[in-house]
């Protein structure tokens, strides 16, 4: 080891949770983690003595339990309140420069929208022109070729070729706008387009979704959020509701 190197940043700070306390908690754990194993073992409560037994038993897991918790929230409140804190200290700096960002974002969409719009209308208008153009060359290759004029049948079927090459370029053409930085440091914006779903009839939208995971888990936990309100109905429609017993 360099014993010149400075030592890493944050070396003499004190450790987030004080590591006897974890030690201790860590061997009464394993002393009902292994007692938990052993009546794991058993298989079943066999008895009404061993179910006394086994009761008492979960009454001290839960007790450690909300022991460790407490421990846990106490060690962590001051990162907590430290971490308020410094929000509270950057909120009032980092909302304005939102906002603004968001005004300055909507007047560049704004500006965006037109100039393509106008780009839009450039090229359609010279797609037009060139659709025409194209028009009156096939109609000099058709005159030509009555005509057999082959120098004029060549010359308009050549005119022919560069119109559509012309208008495949102007139909392939990004009409995007992008937005160069006026100095040079910032970066280049663009315009993007995205597609962006409105929900305008649930009905139909549930049909099509009903089959996702992620639906049904949505329904049973509204189902049984109203099941443990004050005004528990005693129907639902669409589920069956069952009667669950468990031990508390």
């Amino acid at each position: 080891m360099d014993d010149a190197a400075p030592p890493p940043m944050g070396h003499n700070r004190p450790p987030p949770v004080d590591p006897a306390a974890l030690d201790a908690f860590e061997a009464r754990v394993r002393a009902m983690a292994e007692t938990a194993g052993q009546w794991l073992d058993e298989g079943a409560v066999a008895d009404a003595a061993d179910a006394s037994r086994a009761g008492d038993f979960l009454t001290a897991l839960r007790a450690l339990h909300r022991e460790v918790d407490e421990a846990r929230r106490e060690a962590k409140r001051p990162h907590d309140e430290a971490a308020k804190a410094v929000q509270a200290a950057f909120a009032p700096l980092l909302a304005p420069l939102e906002a603004a960002a968001e005004r300055i974002k909507a007047l560049l969409a704004e500006y965006a929208e037109r100039e393509q719009a106008g780009r839009e209308a450039e090229r359609s208008e010279a797609l037009a022109r060139a659709r025409a153009d194209l028009a009156a060359a096939e109609a000099e290759r058709e005159r030509a070729a009555c005509a057999h004029d082959v120098i004029g049948e060549a010359a308009a079927e050549h005119a022919i070729a560069v119109i559509e090459e012309r208008i495949a370029a102007l139909e392939r053409g990004d009409t995007r706008v992008r937005i160069a930085s006026a100095t040079g440091g910032g970066r280049t914006l663009a315009q993007r387009t995205r597609r962006v779903a409105r929900l305008v009839n649930l009905n139909r939208a549930l049909i099509h979704y009903r089959d996702r995971a992620e639906v049904a888990a949505l329904l049973e936990r509204l189902a049984n959020a109203d099941l443990r309100g004050p005004d528990a109905p005693d129907h639902i429609p669409g589920f069956a509701i069952a009667i669950e017993r468990i031990v508390a």
